[in-house]
């Protein structure tokens, strides 16, 4: 209910007499002039060869610029496409492998999210109207080598572990451990780099100790790229520097091809100057979250925050912290801020402060209020939450989400969303969608329940396609087809 504004209460034969039931079929179709010729198009991958694991994820991104080497205008639509895996937005929920993202400053980005099988994706990008361009192939591999396990998250432990979340770089020192997939590497000191998935270890007594499922290797340095799945051992004794190299997680000895830089075995600059994060201990789960446990916030050598856990939502290079408090001129005061009761693999529940969040298009909540909010991945294919939100007002509201991906392609997803204002209303949402075509089929249901008994219903079966050039024309089309049953009030 908007502020200001009574509500009007509807009588049961109010609704009776305003009924509008029936079927409908309609076409919808839009014509654009195209962008080709006007602009090239680049694409990049970051990285380009990523676990086969269903959850890794690479960065995609498509430069425009124009025939003056200008970046394209904020807004220019870029469709991207992919033969496997899923794609999605930086910030989205979206499992696609048809996508369209607006550029900002010339660049439009989308992740795309490995298979279980080792499989090459072939991505291309265009503009509306454009011809499709496949630009690059990213490759899913060692995702189910021989002796990988079922472990879903890497991870970090040790006396002393700090994180800098600018430089993306975790340091422990002490009793350092670091595993992931069945593979466990024990050192004095260890660096991981989350950007470029680079393990670096030095030893110190019983040295970098290298092991899975009772096979070891031992030596004095280490470096590991858990990208590719490959390390090298550094080895220093009195006949002088031996170098192994291995493939894991299986610890197979291999010949190197070619010398490692001598910086490979560097640890980096840890900065300490500003933000940065000490933790009992870190858990990664690949594409989803970071989880610190135990977590106590130094600006320089200054302790000004500590938390049961610290949690950063997203991917790989790819940070989202929820986690914060910020001021505009135009909002004010917008707050955010979860306390996280529990933390697990597959779970998470919080309470969070919040104030100033999204109502609508163009305004904000006012006040502050509480939200209860439970979350659970048990699969990777598979997630869900539960909020309770405005809490303590007697309006308050429930949400309940529910995101199931069907076989490599299909994506169904099914969202309930329980609208409690004062305890009287409830509104379902459901929704399976395929791509198909040039485009992507839709099944759609939703329904309605007021307090005082007057209900709506609508669902419908669409087919929406998205640009296309039209050959021999210099223009291109999107539409959409859809066949729609209808149950509702109106007037």
């Amino acid at each position: 209910m908007i502020p200001g504004i009574a509500r009007r209460e509807i009588a049961p034969w109010q609704l009776k007499r305003g009924w509008r039931r029936g079927w409908w079929l309609a076409v919808g179709l839009c014509l654009a002039s195209p962008l080709w010729g006007q602009y090239t198009l680049r694409l990049e991958a970051r990285p380009e060869q990523i676990p086969a694991d269903g959850i890794s994820t690479s960065t995609i991104t498509a430069v425009v610029l124009d025939s003056a080497n200008r970046e394209a205008p904020d807004g220019t639509i870029v469709i991207f496409q992919t033969t496997a895996g899923r794609l999605s937005t930086l910030q989205g929920r979206e499992r696609e492998t048809l996508l369209q993202v607006p550029t900002q400053a010339g660049r439009a980005r989308v992740l795309l999210i490995s298979e279980t099988q080792e499989v090459t994706a072939e991505v291309s990008a265009r503009l509306v109207g454009g011809r499709d361009v496949t630009l690059l192939s990213v490759r899913f591999g060692s995702g189910t080598s021989p002796g990988s396990t079922g472990e879903r998250a890497l991870r970090i432990g040790g006396r002393y572990l700090r994180y800098n979340p600018e430089q993306q770089l975790v340091e422990v020192m002490g009793e350092a451990v670091w595993s992931y997939r069945g593979l466990t590497i024990q050192a004095h000191a260890l660096q991981y780099n989350l950007a470029r998935q680079v393990v670096r270890a030095r030893g110190l007594g019983n040295g970098v100790e290298v092991r899975h499922q009772g096979q070891r290797l031992v030596g004095d340095r280490l470096y590991y790229s858990a990208l590719q799945e490959q390390g090298v051992l550094l080895m220093v004794s009195n006949a002088g520097v031996q170098r192994v190299g291995f493939r894991g997680p299986g610890l197979q000895v291999m010949p190197q091809e070619g010398e490692p830089p001598p910086e490979a075995f560097a640890f980096e600059t840890f900065e300490e100057e500003r933000l940065w994060v000490r933790a009992k201990e870190m858990a990664l789960l690949p594409g989803h979250r970071t989880v610190f446990r135990e977590a106590r916030f130094y600006m320089g050598g200054t302790l000004f925050l500590s938390l049961p856990y610290y949690v950063e939502e997203g991917f790989y290079s790819v940070p989202q912290q929820f986690q914060f408090v910020g001021y505009s001129s135009y909002y004010g005061l917008v707050v955010d801020f979860p306390y996280y009761l529990d933390v697990k693999d597959t779970s998470s529940l919080a309470l969070k402060l919040v104030r100033g969040q999204p109502a609508g298009f163009y305004s904000r909540q006012r006040g502050f209020s509480l939200q209860l909010v439970g979350e659970y991945r048990p699969r990777p294919e598979m997630e869900g939450s539960l909020v309770l939100d405005r809490l303590p007002r007697r309006d308050f509201d429930v949400y309940l989400d529910f995101h199931h991906q069907f076989g490599p392609r299909g994506l169904g997803r099914w969202d309930v969303y329980l609208d409690w204002a004062e305890h009287r209303h409830l509104n379902l949402r459901s929704n399976v969608v395929h791509p198909w075509k040039q485009g992507s089929l839709y099944l759609e249901w939703n329904m309605s329940q007021w307090g005082l008994g007057g209900a709506s219903q609508w669902g419908q079966i669409a087919w929406r396609a998205y640009g296309q050039r039209i050959p021999r024309w210099r223009m291109a089309y999107g539409g959409s087809l859809f066949l729609r049953y209808m149950d509702h009030p109106f007037g």
